[in-house]
C-alpha cells in the first residue's frame, strides 16, 4: 500500500509531549499534597486519554530515559490504512555522525518502547546504537503513545484485534523506515506478542519478508499454553474479556499515587508468583517498568484472542515458507506463557532458521526485563544480526 508522503517527513527535532509546567517548582518547597494532587491529575490525564503526555514537572517517560543517555529521540508518526496512528521512536547517540543499518524493535502485549530502553546503557537499544544500528521503536495500537483520541475510552480502542496488529501495524511500520531511511531491508526484533505479529503479518503479506535483512524472535507467541498458577487460571477463566478495562484505570491510578517502597515489591512479588519473570530484574529499571506496564491498553478483541489461544493451549497458523529471511528466535526454559519444546518445533519448519536457543532459567518476559540479558544475549545477538550484513 501506498504511503501518503506527508507521513514520509522527517521529524529530528527533538518534541515534547508536554511543556514543564511552573506548577513543577512545587516540588523545590516540598509540598507533598500538591505534588500528590499533581500526580493524581497526570495519572487521571493517563487513564482518560490513555497517553504518555508530560504534566507539571514530567516530561514523557521516553525522553527522560534517553535524556539521561544523551540519546536524540524523534517522534514518527504513521497513518495505517485502516485510520490508526502509531508513533515510532527513532533514536540516535548525541555524539555518532554515522547512521548504520534501520533496526526495528516491538514490544509484547500491554507494552511500549520504553521497555527497550529502561536498562539505560544496558539496554538493548542503546547497545544497538553503540553497534551502528539506526534504532527504531515501534508502539503498537492502543499504548501509552499509539492510543489516538481519547486512548482507551475513544472509538478506535474497540475496532480492532490481533490481525490488524499483525497486517496493518508491523507492515506499515516496516515500510515507513524503509521509505524514510532509504535501505532496501531493516532488521526486526519482536518480543512476544510483537513476534507473532511480525510472523502473520509476513503470513498475509509475504511481499515484507524480502524487506528484511534478519527477524529476532524473543518469547514468540507462537505457541501458547494454560498457566501453570491458580491466580491467573482464575482471571483468566472467571473475569470477562472485557473486564482488563475496569482494572486498567484502577492500576494506573495506583501507578502513579503507590510510593516506590510499596509498588516496586508489590509488583515483583506478583509478577513472579504469575510467572512472568524467572531471572532478576534490576531495581532502578524496575521504577520504569513497573510504573509504564500495563502502557494503556489494548482492545477486548485482542485481549480475548490471547487469553482463548492460552486456554486452549492453541497455536497461531502460518506457512512457514513464506517466512523467507533470516531468523533466530530464542526462547526461556522456565516460560509459562508459551510452550518452549511445541514453539521449537513449529520454528525449526522456517526455510532460513540461523539460530534457536532455549536460555536456562528464562521466564517468558526475561529477555527484555531481565538485567542478565545484557551479558548472557544481547552481544550475541548484535553480532549475529551484523554477520548476517556482511
Amino acid at each position: 500500500a501506498e504511503i501518503n508522503q506527508a507521513q514520509l517527513k522527517m521529524e529530528d527535532n527533538m518534541k515534547n509531549y508536554g511543556q514543564t509546567s511552573a506548577l513543577g517548582g512545587l516540588q523545590v518547597f516540598g509540598l507533598y499534597p500538591f505534588r500528590l494532587l499533581l500526580r493524581f491529575i497526570a495519572g487521571f490525564l493517563y487513564v482518560v486519554f490513555g497517553v504518555d503526555k508530560s504534566f507539571s514537572f514530567h516530561r514523557s517517560t521516553i525522553e527522560r530515559l534517553c535524556d539521561k543517555l544523551e540519546v536524540f529521540v524523534s517522534v514518527h508518526r504513521v497513518v495505517t490504512e485502516d485510520g490508526h496512528t502509531l508513533i515510532l521512536h527513532r533514536l540516535r547517540l548525541k555524539n555518532s555522525k554515522k547512521v548504520g543499518k534501520p533496526i526495528l524493535l516491538q514490544h509484547g502485549l500491554l507494552e511500549s518502547s520504553i521497555v527497550w530502553i529502561a536498562y539505560g546503557k544496558e539496554s538493548l537499544a542503546y547497545l544497538l546504537l553503540e553497534h551502528g544500528f539506526d534504532v527504531w521503536l515501534g508502539n503498537n495500537r492502543g499504548n501509552a503513545y499509539s492510543s489516538g483520541n481519547w486512548g482507551l475510552w475513544g472509538k478506535n480502542a474497540q475496532n480492532w484485534d490481533f490481525r490488524e496488529i499483525a497486517e496493518e501495524d508491523f507492515s506499515q511500520n516496516v515500510r515507513y523506515i524503509i521509505e524514510a531511511t532509504g535501505y532496501e531491508k531493516i532488521f526486526y526484533i519482536g518480543q512476544s506478542q510483537g513476534a507473532a505479529q511480525a510472523i502473520v503479518g509476513i503470513h498475509n503479506k509475504p511481499d515484507i519478508s524480502q524487506k528484511l535483512s534478519g527477524l529476532v524472535l524473543l518469547s514468540p507467541a507462537l505457541f501458547l499454553k494454560r498457566p501453570d498458577n491458580a491466580t491467573v487460571q482464575f482471571i483468566m477463566d472467571k473475569i470477562p474479556g472485557a473486564g482488563y478495562r475496569i482494572a486498567f484505570p484502577i492500576i494506573a491510578l495506583a501507578q502513579c499515587l503507590t510510593p516506590e517502597f510499596i509498588l516496586l515489591p508489590f509488583s515483583h512479588w506478583a509478577m513472579y508468583n504469575m510467572g512472568w519473570y524467572r531471572s532478576p530484574i534490576g531495581w532502578e529499571a524496575s521504577k520504569t517498568l513497573f510504573a509504564a506496564t500495563p502502557s494503556s491498553g489494548t482492545s477486548t478483541a485482542n485481549m480475548l484472542h490471547w487469553v482463548n489461544l492460552s486456554n486452549s493451549n492453541g497455536n497461531i497458523s502460518f506457512d512457514s515458507e513464506r517466512i523467507s529471511c533470516p531468523t533466530f528466535c530464542y526462547v526461556g526454559s522456565e516460560d509459562d506463557v508459551i510452550d518452549a519444546i511445541k514453539t521449537k518445533s513449529l520454528i525449526q519448519n522456517l526455510p532460513d532458521l540461523r539460530h534457536f536457543h532455549c536460555e536456562p532459567k528464562y521466564g517468558h518476559t526475561d529477555f527484555v526485563w531481565s538485567h542478565q540479558s545484557t551479558k548472557n544475549l544481547y552481544h550475541r545477538i548484535s553480532q549475529q544480526l551484523l554477520e548476517v550484513d556482511k
